[in-house]
C-alpha cells in the first residue's frame, strides 16, 4: 500500500485539484472531503470526479447516473466474470490466438517460437511493435526498428524484458491519415450482451494521438452511431482541455466521418458473439487500408471515455442504458 502511495502521480492530482478549486470556487478541503466520499461510497475515482465535473455538479441525483470504474464496472465484472473466458481479454498471449481471424496483421509469440522464426518475421517486417502480454492501459508497448539491432541480441533482450509478442505495424485507411500521421487512431467499441443473448453496441469512442508512435490515443470524443464526430475532442493530459483543431492538419475535427464504420461495428458484434460469456467488453479497433482490425480488448473499459459531460446531450451518465441492456440493477 505504501509503495502504491509513493508511485502515485501526486503532482498531476494536485494540479487538477487546483483547477477544480478555480472553476468551482470551492475550497481545497471541501473538494478533498467530497472526493473521499465519492471514492469510499460510490467507487468514483479522482480522475472520474475531475472529468465528470463533480466539483461543479453537486446534485447527487445527477451524479448517480454516472457509471464508476471501481464501483459499477467492478460490480459488472464480478457478476459476469468467467476466468476461462476472461483470460482472452486480460492476456494478449491468449487474445491473439483466440481472435486471430480478426487481427488483420502478422503476430509472433517469440516465447513459443524459435529464433529462426523471429529472424524470418523481422526480415519481412523491419518495423514491429513489441508488447508485454499482460500489460494494459497503453503500457508495455514499444515500436522497434529491428534493422538497427543484431537480431540474436534483440531476440534475447525482448524475451528477458517480457516483450514476447511482436506485431507488424498497421497501415491505416487513407481517410484516417487526415486525423493522425504518426500513430493509428483507434475506436473503443463497448459491447453488451442482454439476457436473450443479443449483442448491443453501448458506445463508440474515437481516440487520437499526434505526438507518440503508439496505437493509443490521448484526445478522444464520443462518436455518433454513423461514425461522425459531432462533439468536441477532449483531453485530460494533464488538465482537461477541449481541442477543436487538429494540430497536424489545422482542420476542425467536427464533421469528420470514420470510414468503414458499419464494418467496424459488425466486427465488434461478431467478436462479442463468438464469446457470449464475455457480457461486457471494450474492443479496440483500428481502420486499416483493408478494413477494420482488432487491436485488443478491455475488461474494465475506462468510464470517462463515454461519459464526458461535453459529449452528453442531457449531461447525465449511462447507468440507465447499462441497466437496460445488461439486465442488471446498479441503483
Amino acid at each position: 500500500m505504501l509503495k502504491r502511495f509513493f508511485k502515485h502521480d501526486w503532482r498531476t492530482f494536485f494540479c487538477r485539484l487546483l483547477d477544480m478549486k478555480n472553476r468551482s470556487n470551492r475550497s481545497i478541503v471541501s473538494l478533498l472531503f467530497d472526493i473521499k466520499n465519492e471514492i469510499k461510497n460510490h467507487g468514483i475515482n479522482h480522475l472520474e470526479y475531475y472529468l465528470f465535473r463533480f466539483d461543479c455538479n453537486t446534485d447527487d441525483s445527477v451524479r448517480r447516473t454516472y457509471i464508476s470504474l471501481f464501483g459499477d464496472s467492478k460490480r459488472i465484472y464480478d457478476m459476469f466474470s468467467n476466468d476461462e473466458e476472461y483470460k482472452y481479454i486480460v492476456n494478449k498471449k491468449y487474445f491473439v490466438k483466440e481472435f486471430s481471424n480478426f487481427l488483420g496483421r502478422d503476430v509472433l509469440d517469440i516465447e513459443e517460437n524459435s529464433f529462426e522464426d523471429f529472424e524470418e518475421f523481422t526480415t519481412k517486417h523491419k518495423i514491429v511493435f513489441a508488447k508485454i502480454p499482460d500489460s494494459f492501459a497503453g503500457a508495455g508497448v514499444k515500436k522497434i526498428d529491428t534493422s538497427l539491432y543484431k537480431k540474436n541480441e534483440l531476440f534475447k533482450n525482448l524475451i528477458n524484458d517480457g516483450y514476447t509478442l511482436i506485431e507488424e505495424p498497421i497501415e491505416q485507411h487513407p481517410d484516417m491519415l487526415k486525423l493522425s500521421i504518426k500513430s493509428v487512431p483507434t475506436l473503443r467499441v463497448c459491447t453488451g450482451i442482454d439476457l436473450k443473448g443479443n449483442v448491443h453496441i453501448l458506445n463508440m469512442t474515437l481516440r487520437i494521438n499526434n505526438d507518440r508512435d503508439v496505437c493509443s490515443g490521448r484526445p478522444w470524443t464520443l462518436l455518433s452511431d454513423d461514425g461522425v464526430i459531432t462533439k468536441p475532442m477532449v483531453s485530460k493530459s494533464p488538465l482537461f482541455e477541449i481541442i477543436k483543431i487538429n494540430p497536424v492538419t489545422n482542420k476542425k475535427y467536427i464533421g469528420f466521418k470514420v470510414p468503414m464504420i458499419n464494418e467496424a461495428k459488425k466486427m465488434a458484434k461478431d467478436v462479442a458473439s463468438s464469446h457470449k460469456n464475455l457480457l461486457y467488453v471494450g474492443w479496440d479497433v483500428a481502420i486499416s487500408k483493408n478494413g477494420p482490425v482488432l487491436i485488443e480488448a478491455n475488461d474494465y473499459p475506462a468510464t470517462y471515455l463515454f461519459q464526458m459531460p461535453e459529449h452528453l446531450d442531457n449531461k447525465e451518465g449511462k447507468v440507465k442504458l447499462y441497466e437496460e441492456v445488461l439486465g442488471i440493477k446498479l441503483r
